[in-house]
Parts: C-alpha cells; structure tokens; sequence
C-alpha cells in the first residue's frame, strides 16, 4: 500500500495510485478548536483517515538589502505573526475601535508616502475593509518600497524531511505580507478592491496591466528562489480569479499571461503548482496540474467525471458536508476503484 505522499504524487503525475487520494484544502483553526476539541491539523486528518498534507509558510527576509521581519507573535491567527521591514518599509499598527470585531489599521510608512490598509477579524477569519491602493500612483510607491519575501530553502527541507512519505508538502506563493493572495490578478483584487479593479480593465487597461507586472515580478523572484525547496506542489491562484467572479475574456487578458509566467518559472525550479476553481479551458490555457474547491453543483454534474479523463487528472474529493457527502455516495459509482471510502464512512 502506498504511504499518503506517494498516492498524491502517483495522481498528479498522472500514473495510477492505489486509490485516489482523500484530503482537504485547507483546515480551518475555529473548527479544529470548536468541534474538534482543540487538536491539531494532524490529528485531525489521522482521526478521519484522510491523506495528510503538511502546509508550509517558508518567507525569509533579503538581509543583503536590510531587510528584517517584525514579529509579534499576539497577532490574529488569521495573519502572519512577522512582516518583513526595512528602514523604507516600516508597518506601524493602529487598534481602531469597534464593538464587534477586532479592527487593525496597518501603516506602511515610505520616504514618499504612508500607504494604510485596515483589517478586520473574528473567532472564524479576517477581511478588508480598507484597501491599500487608494490612488493609481500608490502602486509606483509599492513598487519601489514594499520588500520582497523570498524562500526559507532550509526551512522547508527541514520539514520536508521530518514528514518523509507520510504527506504532502504544499507550500504557496507569497501574497501581500500584510494581505495578499497568490495569485497576480487575485493579489491585486486585495490591493485594490476586486470590483474596482474589474471596473479598471475597462477604464484604464494599462495601469492594470502595470500593477499586475509589479505583482508578477515580485512573485517571480520567490519562486526562482525557491529553488532547492522540497516541496511537492505549491499553490498559485484565488478566488478572485474564478469564473464565478470574472468573464474569459478578463480571464484571457489579465489572469493568464501573468500567471502562466510563474508557472513557467515554477517548472523550471522543479515544482509542481495548482489553480482553484477554474474552466476547462483555463485550465488548458494555464498548463497547470490539478483543479481544487469545486462546488458541489460541479461535484455533483457527470461531466465532471469525463472532465478529469479528457485532462487526464484524478479527481480530489474534499472532506465536504454530511448532506454533499451522501450525495456523491448516491449519484456515483466507483468504476476505477479511485474512490475509497475510509474514515469518512462516519459522513455517510
């Protein structure tokens, strides 16, 4: 049988696994705490049988340019406890009041220009309220100042290496340090706001294109130092990249060029990289691997089934609802013996 990180390396690279692998996206910390008792990630995937996946934060800052992380480990669970500094980069944070939810101002202090951004939180995640590009030439100040994260190489091996074969180890490209997405079009939408930034494509194209070529070379210089790095697949993407939030043709203009670059480079450093929530044809047009957080009424459709064989990818299932679990157990059968059932039997 095989261990849990060889099944999932076995599906993405197309070869036949012993079954398909069964894990999660993410695991969320108010569930692990409120429902499950307070146990970790990794007991919570042994406690229901799922393929464990070992996820790893691995930024160091670029001593060479005097850069310097800034830690307070009180921060939200939902952020970074460290952003990385520099003396023209300084993060200055500002409580605000509110009856509700915990609200942080975040000062990024320039030579030009102190660039703010305000956060929001609670037991279960943290949104923005405030965006930190407010004006079109703010993206000029974050080009020039805003420090660029690169890879812990060592760090990630060191973990790599304590887990062997018994996960995956995923890691992701660095969004804003503050708040950011992987992805270049989806880290912008946090920069900016995404209806706003749909609203630019229409209305200024070219600073749109501007700020996404900001975001991919910052993004860029990460993954080419990440060479060296085990890891078995690395994230790129968000949601505000899906089809549910934007057309193909803003899709074809201003998410794939920008990302099939740092796919490119991630190839050529030897790493794997994934998309969530993406057409077919995007995920022709990106070149990427596997497809992660479908909905159910995508789960649930048999052009799903046929979908996975004409891209030649095994299928994820997500550890899902009691209700969507039954569903799927009804409506499809397991022709191919890529589906076992272990643990999540309780669900069904």
């Amino acid at each position: 049988m095989m261990e849990s990180k060889q099944r999932f390396l076995a599906a993405l690279k197309r070869s036949m696994p012993d079954r398909l692998p069964v894990t999660t996206h993410h695991v969320m910390p108010y569930f692990l705490e409120h429902t499950m008792g307070g146990i970790s990630v990794q007991e919570f995937f042994a406690y229901f049988g799922l393929d464990p996946i070992h996820w790893i934060v691995a930024r160091r800052a670029d001593g060479s340019k005097g850069e310097y992380f800034d830690i307070d480990p009180k921060r939200s669970e939902s952020l970074e406890s460290s952003f990385i500094c520099s003396e023209n980069w300084i993060i200055k944070e500002e409580i605000l009041p509110d009856p509700k939810y915990e609200t942080i101002r975040f000062h990024c202090v320039t030579p030009i220009k102190t660039l703010s951004m305000v956060l929001q939180s609670d037991d279960l995640t943290t949104w923005v309220t405030e965006r930190l590009i407010k004006e079109k030439s703010d993206i000029d100040i974050f080009a020039q100042y805003a420090p660029v994260p690169l890879c812990d190489v060592n760090f990630v091996n060191q973990e790599a290496e304590s887990f062997g074969d018994r996960a995956l180890i995923r890691g992701t490209i660095p969004g804003f340090d503050i708040y950011g997405q992987p992805g270049c079009w989806q880290d912008a939408a946090v920069l900016c706001g995404i209806e706003d930034l749909i609203l630019a494509t229409h209305d200024d194209p070219q600073w749109v294109h501007e700020l996404l070529s900001i975001l991919r070379g910052r993004k860029k210089l990460y993954i080419q130092s990440m060479e060296g790095a085990l890891f078995d697949l690395v994230e790129l993407g968000g949601g505000d990249a899906s089809s549910t939030v934007i057309s193909p043709g803003v899709f074809e203009k201003f998410v794939a060029p920008y990302d099939v670059a740092l796919i490119d480079a991630a190839h050529a450093a030897g790493h794997r990289k994934r998309h969530a929530q993406l057409s077919e044809d995007a995920l022709k047009r990106l070149g990427r691997e596997a497809a992660i957080s479908w909905p159910p009424q995508i789960i649930f459709s048999r052009q799903t089934w046929s979908f996975s064989m004409r891209m030649l990818m095994k299928l994820e299932i997500v550890f899902i609802e009691q209700d969507v679990a039954k569903e799927i157990k009804s409506r499809f059968t397991n022709p191919w013996g890529w589906i076992k059932w272990t643990k999540c039997q309780q669900l069904l």
